[in-house]
């Protein structure tokens, strides 16, 4: 019998931190994409607000210290986000027509998590060149790996890291805290597909990774061939 893990990636950690706001800044917020940027991977940050007019206040975005883009209306930006572990902090300044100023800080620390699913009781003959699908009713097992640096930038164990899963969007009870790296259960022959995700975080709360991915199940097929007493 022949068994095949699938390997899926990425993701990582994006905190937004309100310094200072005016009265009228309570629907005002920071939208992320991609939501979870990896490392290295373009990320835009853009401006919401439903209670004043972005478009005629003075904006500016200041990268790691750096002023990178301002000027009116300039309501998203686009930078890359560097490697694994290493922050990249946005500080974000808005002056209202109204001559109220807003503050924004979005800081993002990718993180790699890796999920990897395996049918445990699926079955192909020998010598099978091709993946072990699920069918209905199919036990799994889905494990975690995760790339996440703490603040201070060191990688801590998976005995370290905080584990929470969720099965078909619901959390699935006995099966987060320290150590919890896998996940295995049946699926229900009444659900086709099987969401399973999982957000991994440090204990520092400097870094934190999350991954969804969706296994399908398949009908089997029986198919049968003719015995050649040269071919077999």
């Amino acid at each position: 019998m022949k068994k095949t893990l699938t390997i899926i990636t990425i993701l990582a950690t994006l905190f937004i931190e309100t310094l200072a706001y005016a009265q009228s800044d309570n629907s005002m917020f920071v939208r992320s994409s991609p939501e979870a940027p990896g490392a290295f991977e373009e990320t835009t940050l853009s401006l919401v607000s439903y209670s004043f007019n972005l478009d005629t206040s003075e904006i500016s975005w200041t990268l790691d210290g750096k002023l990178a883009l301002s000027g009116a209306g300039k309501k998203s930006f686009t930078f890359t986000t560097k490697g694994v572990g290493s922050a990249s902090t946005v500080n974000i300044k808005i002056i209202t027509s109204g001559g109220e100023e807003i503050d924004r800080r979005v800081t993002i620390r990718p993180a790699n998590v890796d999920l990897l699913w395996q049918a445990t009781d699926s079955y192909v003959p020998p010598f099978y060149k091709g993946k072990v699908m699920p069918a209905s009713e199919t036990k799994f097992k889905v494990v975690a790996f995760s790339d996440i640096r703490t603040s201070s930038g060191t990688r801590p164990p998976n005995s370290s890291l905080n584990f929470t899963w969720k099965r078909n969007y619901e959390p699935v009870s006995g099966t987060n805290g320290l150590g919890r790296n896998s996940l295995s259960f049946k699926n229900s022959y009444m659900d086709e597909e099987e969401p399973v995700s999982v957000m991994v975080s440090t204990l520092d709360g400097g870094g934190a990774g999350q991954r969804q991915i969706t296994l399908k199940m398949f009908n089997p097929e029986i198919i049968f061939y003719e015995r050649h007493p040269l071919d077999g």
